[in-house]
């Protein structure tokens, strides 16, 4: 299912754009550097969470991947080029 201008989910009132190949989440349009854009003064975005054995288990991570890592050295991992480096 492609979104071609404001809709619902379900009973949810959160307006959903796509708008230059880029989609919006309560918000009424896309920034133009974005493809997806989150908007809310109330709730704040999750990332996924693993531990660092799930983490390494990620095959082939795209450069710039992020993930919450939840054990060890718990905190925010991207990988680059050469690995997974918290950042946070």
């Amino acid at each position: 299912m492609k979104f071609t201008g404001s809709t619902s989910i379900g009973n949810t009132a959160t307006p959903i754009f796509e708008t230059n190949g880029g989609i919006a989440i309560g918000a009424t349009s896309v920034s133009s550097s974005a493809i997806l854009e989150l908007t809310s003064t109330s709730r704040g975005f999750l990332s996924p969470r693993m531990t660092e054995t799930q983490r390494n288990a990620i095959g082939s991570p795209a450069t710039g991947l992020l993930v919450y890592q939840t054990d060890g050295d718990e905190g925010y991992y991207i990988y680059k080029s050469f690995g997974w480096v918290q950042i946070i």
